[in-house]
């Protein structure tokens, strides 16, 4: 991933990835989209879009949500799953 975000920095192109680590997308991305049946239920950068109520609805878990010190994007920790009906 280090090497990824240097060749975005030093060339200056854009790279396109699929995750589904949300603390590495959050961590390596300066935009996300988050998906859900294939349709977008949230598009932009970490830090405006990661948050509780959207974490719940798409991957149905409750979570704490901190800030990653170090790369100043938002940290997930997942608390547990949601039973769904």
């Amino acid at each position: 991933m280090e090497l990824i975000r240097e060749i975005n920095e030093k060339f200056n192109i854009t790279i396109v990835m699929v995750l589904h680590e949300l603390n590495q997308a959050s961590k390596y991305s300066d935009r996300l989209v988050i998906m859900k049946c294939g349709e977008i239920v949230c598009d932009g950068c970490p830090n405006k879009i990661i948050n509780k109520e959207v974490i719940k609805d798409v991957y149905c878990i409750d979570c704490d949500i901190d800030n990653d010190p170090i790369f100043n994007k938002p940290r997930i920790h997942p608390i547990q799953t949601i039973k769904i009906a």
